[in-house]
């Protein structure tokens, strides 16, 4: 691409013609787009024309460079399945060599972790403040590796995309971090672990329950804000059963080894992303399976609320993993 501006924090780029470009992956008509909440872009989708609201500041200007800020490269579930696999498969290319990279800046540390080991600490590394940009006389947009609509535009259609991933690209990121992924030294051996999640939204809310429940039953408790980017690798890496309730942290599902088995706790609600984790599962070999709650809110915030999974259905998953692990030793016995 010719001369243009890099957004930070956007997935848009502003061609020097006044044009915004967006992936092939993202429709205006049916897909909202992030910067639209934040009050930092107005797009109109019967006319396909969109303003940005806020001015952004110019930091400087760059020969060459490839573009790999997002609206939601915060998140580190998007992190880690959208922004971070188009950089792995974009350095690896022989044509990248000497290209420079623009990431967002202030993003979590772990975030910045997980890209100076994927990255060749000889490449130079860009990176642009909330509500600035930065012209690029050579611009390479990498193609889409991961997508996941940022909310439905209304009004609400049947058929909302609960996210698409590559295999390929996933692939890439698990050789990227392949010397911090820990086998095991044998399938039996892998431990058992009960991801907590800590956040404001989608709290289970009988967390502690659940907590002391799997303790008992030989699971490590583990909060992932507590750990290192390398740290929750290396703890995936060598997990043979992960329980825990949907949020950005079961990402790391995607360093877990082929067939272990993930149950991801979530509320019934028909706007419940039911697939976005079974497709990431598929693409890396995973064995995954729901544990499904009641929505517990005293105000409608769609999916987002608080929930609570019974204990019952937590010991019936046990159960289950334990006879699926006996029948399958049973089927390796010579």
């Amino acid at each position: 691409m010719g001369p243009a501006d890099v957004l930070s924090h956007s997935n848009f780029v502003k061609t020097s013609r006044g044009q915004l470009v967006h992936h092939d992956l993202f429709s205006p008509t049916s897909h909202k787009a992030s910067e639209e909440d934040h009050q930092r872009l107005h797009i109109e989708p019967t006319h396909l024309t969109a303003d940005l609201i806020r001015p952004h500041f110019l930091t400087e200007t760059l020969p060459a460079a490839a573009v790999f800020t997002d609206a939601v490269a915060s998140n580190y579930a998007h992190w880690l399945t959208e922004v971070l696999p188009r950089i792995v498969l974009y350095t690896r290319h022989a044509c990248s060599k000497d290209i420079p990279l623009i990431v967002d800046e202030g993003l979590h540390k772990n975030i910045y972790e997980s890209l100076s080991i994927a990255v060749d600490e000889n490449r130079l590394v860009y990176t642009i403040p909330k509500d600035c940009s930065t012209r690029v006389r050579h611009l390479e947009v990498v193609t889409p590796a991961g997508y996941i609509p940022y909310a439905s535009r209304a009004p609400r259609r049947p058929g909302h995309s609960h996210g698409v991933f590559s295999p390929h690209a996933l692939r890439a990121v698990r050789e990227a971090f392949r010397h911090l992924m820990i086998r095991p030294a044998d399938s039996a051996s892998g431990s058992h672990i009960y991801v907590r999640r800590n956040a404001r939204q989608r709290r289970l809310i009988n967390d502690q329950e659940i907590s002391h429940l799997l303790a008992d039953a030989g699971f490590t408790i583990v909060s992932p804000e507590e750990l290192s980017f390398s740290e929750q690798v290396r703890l995936f890496s060598q997990a043979e059963f992960v329980i825990g309730a949907t949020g950005a942290a079961l990402a790391n599902l995607i360093f877990c080894q082929p067939g272990a088995r993930v149950h991801v706790l979530m509320a019934q609600h028909e706007e419940m992303p039911y697939w976005y984790w079974q497709r990431l599962s598929d693409c890396v070999g995973v064995s995954l399976s729901y544990g499904l709650g009641e929505i517990c809110a005293v105000r409608d915030i769609g999916f987002h609320a608080d929930f609570r999974v019974a204990l019952d259905a937590i010991r019936e998953a046990l159960g289950d993993f334990h006879a699926s692990h006996e029948a399958q030793h049973q089927r390796s016995a010579p």
